[in-house]
């Protein structure tokens, strides 16, 4: 029986080393699984450097999932029992003006140990209830939770109901936006923190969406140079907006654009370094950009600091970022593109040399690369493009070894003018001029087959 029990472990191990070597891309030189360790390393000359695991202290699911009604408002558990800081709170005055953003309270609560509570009931009642949700029995409470030197991590929202306890609702936390804009289509998009199935009204249609958390409705058959009205609504809080299609392709009438790139956080404190993003800047940008009535942005790269090992670390910049320019997003599209600093990487630690930085573009692909996250968080154009497989340098002709393009590297055409956007960071490798050795894109590379798309394109406008 002992035998059997042994035999059984040793093939589970066997299996498990197998299926890790297996996910190891062709594309791939020198990096190899071990089992004793369950670590994947990279074969230097002469000896083995084992990649360092490093888990993002923070996620999404973390900041916006562990939020609970009480007798007096919502209570706050952030799962860091080593997080102490300041909860910052205030009501959000959905369609009290163009722009809903919180309006914070003159007061804060203290977050210790990764736990924190808001008393709406006495804090924001009477002459403090701004948005009426004593008499229409709900809100929406806008958080913000900073560190205990004062760095702030995420800015959340949460619908509350009036009930005995206070009640959590389906709430939009990220969205809405919308998004590739056309003569006769756009695509609005929103992730809620529960699966529901919320409502979009676009003119005098009403969709009703499927159950899930991760929405993206293509609304079609829409007029040219044409400005819509819609509305979103998951829990009880209807959002109002509107968007304006692209005028008909060839058509000559003059439109506004906005071209911008590098925000990822700066010095200077505050909402410059909204853990990742620079909220303050983007801010100022999105204003402007309002103000002059654009007709859309097209954002090139380096939204975030990035470079992180853990998808999580990335996916709650890009959370920040999107925060930032979400209340103007909701009116006109940006058409993001990744930078160097959207790099996602597996990072082998040379233990004798803890300077010396050996990184790759991680894998599997379709999952846990940058590009699979990028595509993931934003909503652009999907092109013809699909990987690097198939070029000179593609190891396996039978297998995919290269991550997609699926969203990073595409074009658009808005009235008279066509814009192509290329990822030149894509399976981005910082470090392959340094690490002969090592596999991987260089940065500002464009590789074949991007390239060979890039000279076929041929808009007719």
């Amino acid at each position: 029986m002992l035998k059997k029990r042994l035999s059984v472990v040793f093939l589970l191990l066997m299996s498990f080393s197998l299926l890790n070597a297996q996910k190891i891309p062709s594309s791939y030189s020198n990096i190899g699984f071990e089992r004793e360790r369950g670590l994947f390393y990279f074969q230097d000359t002469d000896k083995k450097i084992y990649e360092q695991v490093r888990k993002s202290r923070f996620t999404v699911d973390q900041l916006i999932g562990g939020i609970t009604g009480t007798e007096k408002g919502v209570a706050f558990d952030f799962s860091d029992s080593l997080l102490n800081g300041t909860l910052y709170y205030g009501l959000i005055p959905v369609g009290d003006g163009k722009y809903s953003i919180p309006v914070w309270f003159n007061r804060s609560v203290k977050i210790v140990g990764g736990k924190s509570e808001v008393n709406i009931k006495e804090n924001l009642s009477k002459t403090y209830d701004m948005t009426g949700w004593q008499t229409k029995g709900y809100g929406l409470l806008g958080y913000r939770i900073t560190s205990a030197e004062g760095a702030i991590i995420y800015d959340g929202k949460i619908e509350f109901v009036v009930a005995d306890p206070f009640l959590v609702s389906n709430t939009i936390v990220d969205g809405p936006f919308v998004d590739n804009v056309t003569e006769s289509s756009a695509v609005i998009s929103f992730i809620t923190n529960f699966e529901c199935e919320p409502s979009v009204t676009v003119g005098e249609r009403i969709y009703e969406l499927e159950p899930s958390k991760k929405h993206e409705l293509q609304v079609t058959e829409l007029l040219p140079g044409t400005e819509y009205d819609y509305t979103v609504r998951a829990g009880n809080t209807i959002q109002e907006l509107k968007f304006k299609t692209a005028p008909q392709k060839g058509n000559n009438s003059k439109f506004t654009f906005a071209y911008a790139s590098d925000s990822r956080s700066a010095m200077g404190g505050g909402e410059r370094s909204v853990y990742g993003a620079n909220v303050y800047i983007m801010r100022k940008i999105m204003s402007l950009a309002a103000f002059k009535g654009v007709d859309f942005m097209q954002f090139t790269g380096d939204l975030i600091n990035g470079y992180a090992y853990d998808p999580e670390d990335n996916r709650l910049q890009y959370r920040n970022w999107k925060n930032a320019v979400q209340p103007f997003a909701a009116f006109f599209p940006i058409y993001e593109t990744m930078g160097n600093h959207e790099g996602l990487h597996t990072r082998f630690y040379d233990e004798n040399n803890t300077s010396r930085y050996i990184r790759i573009d991680r894998f599997p692909y379709d999952s846990l690369s940058a590009e699979a996250l990028f595509a993931d968080e934003f909503v652009n154009p999907v092109s013809d493009l699909e990987t690097e497989d198939g070029s000179k340098y593609d190891p396996d002709p039978n297998s995919i070894d290269f991550p997609s393009y699926r969203e990073t590297s595409f074009s658009y055409v808005y009235g008279n003018t066509a814009m192509i956007v290329l990822n030149s960071n894509y399976w981005f490798g910082p470090d392959v001029r340094k690490e002969p050795l090592l596999s991987g894109n260089p940065h500002a590379y464009i590789m074949d087959n991007q390239f060979n798309w890039f000279k076929k394109r041929d808009f007719k406008i």
